[in-house]
């Protein structure tokens, strides 16, 4: 399937003359524009560590911050967060080897033709550039949406963002745009995406240790009622419920803390995990 391609200048996108700049809105934009955590986008303080955010210096990497962010939203991969992919050309005269699959991932999503209508949940549907983060490509065309006045809110009881990224046509530059990415999003999780990033690695941190409170109880409660699980089929089962923060590996050390503590052992007879008595 090809690109998306829309009209420079879409009838959805209202005029921006009258427009009521509310505190959060203002606070949107702050984030989302003026201190992005995105780089080399903003003069103002950007990224994800420095004085203000404490994620360290890879943030993306073995954390679960992506996965908090999906469920802060409550988006899911593949129903209503789906990345696309773009035109993959040969490098030596820019043939397309491979077209984008662009316009089949917007009507996966409910994002294509009047997408500014669908309102009911949140939706992303974006192009991967596959340089950064999934979620930093996410807010740069956050930013590119308000800073280019390609949005649209919606008054309701949680007012509705509805964004669009795009960049001109290369051929058709006046009229028409290419599109990068689509969105529908409530105000609070907007904000809820700039609180958390803001509040650095603590607050992850702090869900991480709580969820393995209640995945050690669990742990003990499953072995309890179904004595003949293994190792992984306990890390299986646990790891849909709990993937937020915590990883297989991380259940794995749950269940080797319990065998440790007295509190659980293996069967080598049985080849399953018992309480001790």
């Amino acid at each position: 399937m090809p690109n998306e391609i829309t009209a420079f200048a879409p009838n959805w996108v209202n005029d921006k003359l009258d427009m009521v700049f509310s505190s959060n809105f203002q606070r949107i934009l702050e984030f989302y524009v003026f201190s992005t955590p995105c780089t080399l986008v903003s003069s103002s303080v950007t990224g994800m560590n420095n004085n203000r955010r404490t994620w360290g210096e890879k943030p993306w990497n073995n954390t679960k911050l992506k996965h908090f962010l999906l469920r802060a939203a409550k988006l899911k991969e593949d129903v209503n967060y789906v990345k696309a992919t773009g035109d993959k050309k040969r490098k030596s005269d820019n043939t397309i080897i491979t077209p984008s699959d662009m316009q089949e991932k917007l009507r996966k999503c409910g994002l294509n033709s009047r997408f500014h209508t669908r309102r009911d949940r949140n939706r992303i549907v974006f192009i991967y550039s596959g340089k950064s983060a999934e979620f930093l490509d996410i807010f740069f065309y956050i930013r590119c949406a308000l800073a280019h006045g390609r949005f649209r809110i919606y008054e309701a009881e949680d007012p509705i963002y509805v964004l669009e990224a795009a960049e001109k046509h290369k051929v058709d530059k006046e009229t028409r745009a290419l599109v990068k990415a689509r969105m529908v999003l409530k105000e609070s999780t907007l904000l809820e995406w700039a609180r958390i990033i803001d509040a650095g690695a603590t607050e992850l941190e702090a869900l991480k240790r709580d969820e393995e409170k209640d995945v050690r109880d669990i742990i003990i409660e499953l072995i309890s009622s179904h004595p003949c699980v293994s190792k992984d089929n306990i890390c299986d089962r646990l790891n849909a419920e709990y993937s937020t923060v915590l990883y297989k590996k991380d259940i794995k050390a749950l269940i080797d803390a319990l065998k440790k503590e007295g509190k659980i052992e293996y069967s080598a007879k049985d080849h399953f995990w018992i309480l001790c008595p």
